[in-house]
């Protein structure tokens, strides 16, 4: 039995969606429904009922899903006291959260956070799918991530506590001397004219943003991706160095606003809310009293919370679409799946 079947499961009843849990878990959906499929032979039960939209756990499988996360949850904390000690237990919570915001911002937050409390913290920067397991998993105490309402991250309100602790401008910059001279626009002079990107990985939450908002413009933008990477402080130096234009978050400008010139007008850009998340039915008294901290110094900030029995779309199962749904972005209508 391989403890990744047990991460993959988890993330399948949390999401209810093959295709949306295979990319969360950094894997193609055929791979990802035969390592479902060889947990569920090893268990010698079916944990899924895949004959409906969304996937439903069977009753089994929401048995099943207790005991993955308790096992998890055991190793996670074993793994956190052997390496610390007694801080571990009594003094020390994880966070996870992007590079961006682990190095832009995190220093800043944790100075107030902790102040007055004999905390520790392992910092666990990655993805939106890394990030995301380890919370489910138990290995993060608190997630920390960006947010959109038209790119939300599916995690059930019921179940975990939020927290707005922040917000950024996805914006495109590109070298200065660049777009001073024209060289670098958005949109382009010629609507035939290539416009070279720095691009997310496809994995990557911000890649989805940005892919929002190129797909709400007039007309289609011809994209020459250069160079693709998940970090945005790579994608940062690489806009520095003249390579072309990358959407980055406010954290990673600090220190290059000399360097740097915003790219188009306010079509191109995209706002984000900063969240924290927790487990409710996570037990710590440590964790207890950060959140309470955090709780108090962000007093004014609380995420909206979808209306109980909506489900946000999922996209495909099994290659069965979506309904369609209208939107609105920036005042148009637009019919989207």
């Amino acid at each position: 039995m391989d403890i990744g079947w047990l991460q993959d499961f988890l993330t399948l009843a949390e999401t209810r969606n093959f295709t949306k849990a295979g990319e969360r878990r950094n894997s193609s959906q055929a791979a990802f429904s035969r390592r479902i499929q060889a947990l569920e032979t090893w268990l010698g039960m079916p944990l899924v009922d895949r004959t409906t939209f969304p996937v439903e756990l069977t009753a089994e499988g929401y048995r099943f899903c207790e005991h993955a996360r308790d096992v998890l949850a055991q190793l996670f904390d074993a793994r956190i006291s052997l390496a610390q000690g007694a801080m571990a237990r009594h003094g020390h919570v994880s966070i996870a959260l992007p590079h961006a915001l682990g190095s832009g911002r995190f220093s800043s937050w944790w100075l107030k956070w902790s102040q007055g409390m004999a905390l520790s913290c392992t910092i666990l920067p990655g993805n939106v799918g890394d990030a995301v397991n380890a919370l489910i998993s138990g290995a993060a105490d608190i997630l920390i991530y960006y947010h959109n309402p038209q790119q939300p991250l599916h995690l059930d309100h019921l179940r975990y506590s939020q927290i707005v602790v922040g917000s950024e401008t996805l914006r495109p910059y590109g070298a200065r001397h660049l777009v001073k001279s024209g060289k670098l626009s958005l949109p382009p002079a010629s609507s035939d004219e290539p416009v070279p990107v720095l691009s997310y990985g496809a994995e990557s939450y911000l890649a989805r943003v940005v892919d929002t908002i190129l797909d709400h413009q007039p007309t289609q933008l011809r994209r020459v991706s250069v160079a693709s990477c998940n970090m945005a402080e790579i994608l940062r130096e690489l806009a520095i160095a003249g390579q072309g234009i990358a959407w980055l978050p406010e954290s990673v400008l600090a220190g290059c606003t000399d360097k740097l010139e915003p790219v188009g007008d306010e079509r191109w850009t995209m706002s984000l809310s900063i969240i924290a998340y927790r487990d409710r039915h996570h037990e710590s008294a440590a964790l207890d009293r950060l959140w309470q901290q955090i709780k108090d110094l962000h007093p004014q900030s609380r995420p909206k919370v979808p209306p109980q029995g909506k489900r946000p779309a999922r996209g495909r199962v099994h290659g069965t679409p979506s309904p369609r749904r209208k939107t609105q972005f920036r005042g148009k209508t637009m019919e989207t799946r």
